[in-house]
């Protein structure tokens, strides 16, 4: 009886062993590789943001936005190679929770609605682990104010050859970031500036984007890097406010 019990024991258990999951190394993972141990470790890129759009002079949508990605590499701030997580959270300080589902979209975590994200709130991110993310919980403010663009107004049309005035209302603390870009091609620049309501774009600048529809956005931002040795040293997180307007270029 004893041995019979002993031989079911060892089949049990071979049993389990054979039907646990394994997880898989990443390439250069393993004590023969010769690669960075740095770059075995997931990459997190963490959002909360707000973007006002300027419809017309009397118009504008506000969408507000939590998101997360997590990938094996970074590159020009966008994630490569995407790895799911367990879940992903965030709460504020008053006690609301906000599930952010899988969005195929963006590869990453997305949650988003019409302005409900609180000026200098508290949002802490919590991420439940799988096999390839560790468990992170980090938070981030959100910033003061939003910037709002007076000048130029939707639509205008704005000749390249001559220099080009961006005016907007903020607090006149910090610095702001400016960004014109031709989306349709793909091409535009941006600067950091002191936040101080007015910015001039040479013409030399200027005729660096193609004719056509012209974004601009300005943009308030908290950053913070995400310091854990379970994660990539180039991992981050932002509180970013944008307002977002369109112009024609000739």
């Amino acid at each position: 009886m004893r041995k019979l019990f002993f031989i079911s024991f060892i089949f049990l258990f071979i049993l389990i062993l054979f039907n646990c999951p394994i997880p898989q190394k990443r390439s250069g993972e393993g004590g023969d590789s010769d690669g960075d141990e740095e770059n075995d470790k997931v990459v997190a890129k963490i959002q909360v943001y707000r973007i006002i759009t300027k419809l017309d002079q009397t118009t504008t949508k506000t969408q507000d936005f939590f998101s997360t990605k997590f990938g094996e590499d970074i590159d020009d701030y966008e994630i490569i190679s995407p790895l799911r997580a367990g879940s992903v959270v965030c709460n504020d300080l008053e006690n609301n929770t906000y599930s952010l589902p899988w969005d195929d979209s963006i590869e990453g975590y997305l949650y988003t609605a019409l302005s409900f994200i609180e000026y200098n709130e508290n949002y802490t991110f919590v991420v439940v682990p799988s096999i390839k993310v560790p468990l992170l919980v980090k938070s981030i403010v959100f910033p003061n104010y939003d910037p709002d663009i007076t000048s130029p107004i939707p639509g205008q049309v704005i000749n390249k050859t001559n220099d080009f005035t961006i005016e907007w209302d903020g607090d006149s603390i910090g610095s702001v970031i400016i960004r014109l870009s031709v989306d349709s091609v793909n091409i535009g620049f941006d600067l950091e500036t002191d936040n101080d309501g007015i910015e001039v774009i040479s013409s030399a600048q200027m005729n660096t984007l193609p004719d056509g529809e012209c974004t601009i956005l300005i943009e308030t931002r908290n950053h913070d890097m995400i310091s854990s040795s379970l994660f990539d040293d180039r991992s981050f997180i932002l509180a970013r406010s944008i307002c977002k307007t369109y112009i024609n270029l000739e």
